[in-house]
């Protein structure tokens, strides 16, 4: 990851959804501490405040908004209020285990909600800005699941499968 480092003088910028926890929050510090200035995105105000206080010496560089994946208008209101991002991390999701042999199907539609459509929500959101400043890369985060079933993962894998899918043909477009 040693080609993250700004070598020019402008900062670039990166917006991660799911930044409030796991490899959001762990990409958020690699490219702060790298010299991005960091965009973050997730449902948890309060796990957005506490990870913006660990970077005191870079508050500048970690700006936060409160915003649910599923709500494509306030995706769209906060793409308008920033500039176009050098870097859009999709990577907003969850996972509750399930158990195949009994289906709750408004869990398996929560993971589609969340982990495949929000992330288009993000991407449909965010694109129109990338395509205007001609330049960018999107990383659209997936899973092992995707590729292979896993227990207690039939509600998660195939929404994972569906990002992969997707990803390789925006890749075409």
């Amino acid at each position: 990851m040693n080609n993250l480092k700004i070598n020019n003088k402008e900062q670039k910028t990166a917006v991660i959804t799911g930044a409030s926890e796991g490899i959001g929050a762990a990409f958020s510090k690699l490219l702060i501490k790298k010299g991005w200035k960091v965009i973050g995105i997730s449902r948890s105000t309060s796990k957005l405040k506490a990870i913006s206080k660990s970077f005191l010496s870079n508050e500048k560089s970690f700006k936060f908004f409160s915003c649910d994946v599923q709500d494509l208008n306030k995706l769209k209101s906060i793409a308008k209020e920033i500039i176009a991002p050098d870097l859009l991390l999709l990577n907003a999701g969850m996972y509750s285990p399930v158990n195949a042999s009994e289906i709750n199907l408004d869990l398996y539609k929560k993971h589609l909600n969340i982990n495949y459509l929000g992330v288009l929500n993000s991407y449909e959101a965010f694109l129109p800005g990338l395509v205007r400043k001609q330049n960018g890369h999107i990383i659209i985060m997936s899973s092992v699941s995707g590729w292979i079933g896993l227990p207690k993962a039939a509600a998660y894998g195939p929404t994972k499968a569906a990002l992969r899918s997707f990803a390789q043909s925006a890749r075409y477009d």
